[in-house]
């Protein structure tokens, strides 16, 4: 997340939730979930495109039928 959004951000993380999970190491806090203005700095959005295109190949994508089904 870009610093002049950070002192702005009232998001909680997972850490600062009851019961969460214990990491090993150092916690990490702050939200994952930034998006970028820009459809073309969004990493997760270009990737999910070229999957789909058929441009960059992903030996998950896409699933078979039989792994999404015994996926809990």
């Amino acid at each position: 997340m870009p610093k002049e959004l950070a002192a702005q951000a009232t998001t909680r993380s997972e850490s600062s939730l009851p019961g969460h999970l214990k990491a090993e190491g150092e916690e990490e806090k702050g939200s994952q979930s930034y998006i970028p203005k820009e459809a073309k700095d969004d990493k997760a959005l270009q990737t999910a495109l070229a999957l789909i295109r058929g441009t960059e190949a992903n030996p998950a994508f896409p699933p078979s039928p039989k792994q999404a089904a015994s996926e809990p």
